[in-house]
């Protein structure tokens, strides 16, 4: 099974946004089913950031290009919030949930 890894800004300033919140469950999700999941953001693990040159070069220098989502050490994704099934797709799992929080259905998140 591939390791994700999810490079973000400041989590102070991401928690607040709705895309967010969704990120999280899906995440989540993910690491409850057994897929590797390595999450870090700049301001907490600066030295992931430079342990990954290829991060540094694609983040921007006003890290205006984060989130950026590796899959074993290849980018697959970078200035976007990954959808549950391209999340799915690159842990290679099948990912359910049609309904609750981060699945479309009716809960106070608005996922």
């Amino acid at each position: 099974m591939p390791t994700l890894t999810v490079f973000e800004a400041s989590n102070s300033l991401l928690n607040k946004e709705q895309r967010m919140l969704r990120l999280d469950v899906d995440l989540f999700q993910l690491e409850d089913g057994g897929t590797r999941l390595l999450r870090y953001n700049f301001i907490d693990h600066p030295e992931a950031f430079a342990r990954h040159p290829q991060v540094m070069a694609e983040m921007g220098q006003n890290r205006e290009f984060l989130p950026i989502v590796m899959v074993d050490d290849r980018i697959v994704s970078k200035a976007v919030y990954p959808s549950r099934q391209q999340l799915a797709d690159w842990a290679r799992v099948p990912m359910g949930g049609t309904g609750g929080c981060g699945g479309g259905g009716g809960c106070s998140c608005g996922g």
